[in-house]
Parts: C-alpha cells; structure tokens; sequence
C-alpha cells in the first residue's frame, strides 16, 4: 500500500544520506 511506497521512499532518502556522508 501507500504506506510501504512511503517508508521505502524515506529509507532511500536516509541510505542517500548515510552513503554521501561517508562518502
């Protein structure tokens, strides 16, 4: 649903931002 769409969204983002920090 919606919600798992949503939550796999904001995971990616905040992967996103792990990896550019260490990065």
């Amino acid at each position: 649903g919606p919600v798992v769409i949503g939550n796999l969204v904001v995971l990616n983002l905040f992967l996103a931002l792990l990896l550019s920090n260490f990065g």
